[in-house]
């Protein structure tokens, strides 16, 4: 582990440790009753009382939402969840962290999914309501994490394509890193994940939102 990235580790952990906020309890409680939607059948009211809280409450989407462009947006993700009911229950069981070591056979679905619930809630929308869904396997991302990650990615000598930001491929890839800093502290990762009731997905999104904060590279 780099001094960066323990630094951040280590303060996302005093901030755990420091009081169970509202934005704990609505996270917690929304992932706990999309647990039990079933999806081949998630209705409207499913998105309204679960994913609408959610996306405007702890994902602090409501300006975005808010646009006339989005209205009706609750109806469109409903269709979108019964759509691909199937392949969003494969991966309420499937963790990042152990998919295999390859994740490029994932790497049509992630793609697929993202550019499904994208063409809804637009492309930060779209992996918090896929996170909200598959809390295991989906990263999140805003803008900050996603151009973060980005541009370490671009400064390491394997990375030879040009990817499209926030494009389907640039969703994968940032699944990819994700899993790779996973991997690389998995065994902290998985002390905090039993510790504070977490999955490692949500604690690397709350590390790596932690890290644009500071003027460190701390991704890899």
């Amino acid at each position: 582990m780099t001094p960066a990235a323990d630094a951040v580790i280590r303060d996302y952990v005093e901030r755990c440790l420091a009081g169970y906020t509202e934005d704990n309890r609505v996270y917690a409680e929304c992932v706990g009753q999309m647990a039990g939607v079933k999806l081949r059948t998630a209705s409207v009211d499913d998105v309204t009382t679960i994913v609408h809280p959610f996306l405007y409450r702890w994902g602090r989407m409501g300006r975005l939402l808010g646009q006339k462009s989005f209205h009706g947006w609750e109806g469109r993700l409903a269709k979108v969840i019964r759509y691909n009911w199937q392949g969003l229950k494969r991966y309420r069981t499937v963790c990042l962290a152990v998919a295999g070591s390859d994740l490029s056979s994932y790497g049509a679905d992630i793609e697929r999914l993202y550019e499904a619930f994208k063409s809804v809630l637009g492309r930060v929308g779209a992996p918090k309501a896929l996170h909200l869904i598959c809390p295991h396997f989906f990263p999140m991302w805003d803008n900050a994490i996603a151009n973060g990650v980005r541009a370490e990615m671009d400064q390491r000598p394997a990375t030879s394509e040009e990817v499209e930001p926030f494009s389907p491929a640039d969703y994968y890839r940032f699944a990819a890193a994700v899993q790779d800093f996973i991997r690389e502290h998995d065994r902290l990762l998985t002390e905090l994940s039993k510790r504070f009731g977490r999955s490692k997905v949500k604690i690397v999104d709350d590390c790596f939102w932690l890290a644009t904060k500071r003027p460190l590279a701390v991704f890899f």
